[in-house]
């Protein structure tokens, strides 16, 4: 009966550490349990078989103390892969390495080693990456925001007012004898001087200025001429930062924006030249169409210049 006893109370103070609760109306701690089992040990001869047994219990309880706090401070993010490669590292040296407890030991070091290389990894790409995308970013905002930001409304208010005729169409697309060309212009003079135009010009500076703070309200034709080549020029910018660091995706992306960026500007940096071209074919036009007019007067038929 001595013996049941005493094994019930082994049994109870390791299922109060493990669990919680109390043992013999105290909470047990990490060194109560420590306690419990050196005085277990204590209490027989060292060449008792129960001395190598309680030895043993008390070797690994000490081990599982350890691991654990190791354990919580890896998910506390406290402990590093490295760290813990090392802790297991440490743990081994104090084994027989012909023992199933130091391959155990050592294949635990071996995981977290790998775990450490791998963050490694991770973090030298993530901090590239980061690098990269503020690289891009900062080019896209100088050169690009602006333009892009005036180019979508210019394109919305150009299919409205019929300069564009289908949802397809862009400003790429402007017909020479629609008269589209010069209805741009006129577009852009509308929503740069109207004043209907006044808070939208407002809101729309501000709200171009958050990402390019040199930007100066000005909406005009002539303006987004210009931004128009600072959007060719950020693109190539763009395109051989990403070519240069490996990025052959956004290099492949990047060029394909170009190539329409620049059909784009192409088309609306021939708006004023075409613009003339229409009037003066307009003219014609009304002469060649009067049944009174003398053949001789109508000239040679304009063409672009």
């Amino acid at each position: 009966m001595a013996r049941e006893f005493q094994n019930m109370r082994d049994r109870n103070i390791v299922n109060s550490w493990e669990n919680g609760g109390k043992f013999e109306g105290k909470k047990v701690t990490d060194q109560m349990l420590l306690s419990f089992w050196k005085g277990r040990r204590g209490e027989v001869a060292k060449g008792d078989p129960l001395w190598d047994q309680y030895d043993q219990t008390v070797t690994q309880y000490e081990f599982a103390i350890s691991n654990s706090k190791m354990e919580l401070g890896y998910a506390q993010g406290k402990k590093s892969p490295a760290q813990m490669a090392a802790f297991y590292r440490g743990a081994a040296g104090k084994l027989p390495e012909n023992s199933e407890a130091w391959r155990k030991m050592m294949q635990l070091a071996a995981q977290y080693k790998d775990r450490a290389i791998s963050a490694g990894r991770g973090g030298r790409r993530a901090r590239s990456d980061g690098a990269y995308n503020s690289a891009q970013n900062g080019i896209y905002n100088k050169n690009e925001a602006a333009y892009d930001a005036i180019l979508n409304v210019v394109n919305v208010l150009a299919h409205r007012e019929g300069i564009l005729n289908t949802a397809k169409e862009d400003l790429a697309d402007l017909r020479v004898t629609e008269g589209d060309a010069g209805r741009l212009t006129a577009l852009f003079d509308t929503i740069n001087r109207d004043p209907a135009y006044a808070m939208w010009r407002t809101q729309m500076t501000a709200a171009i200025k958050q990402v390019d703070p040199t930007f100066n309200g000005d909406f005009s034709y002539e303006s987004f001429i210009s931004r128009g080549k600072r959007k060719e020029a950020g693109l190539i910018d763009r395109y051989m930062t990403a070519s240069r660091t490996g990025h052959k995706a956004d290099a492949k992306r990047f060029k394909k924006e170009l190539d329409k960026a620049t059909t784009t500007h192409n088309s609306i940096t021939a708006a004023q030249p075409l613009e003339r071209y229409e009037s003066s074919r307009k003219s014609w036009q009304m002469t060649a169409d009067d049944p009174n007019s003398d053949p001789s007067t109508c000239g040679r038929r304009p063409g672009p210049t």
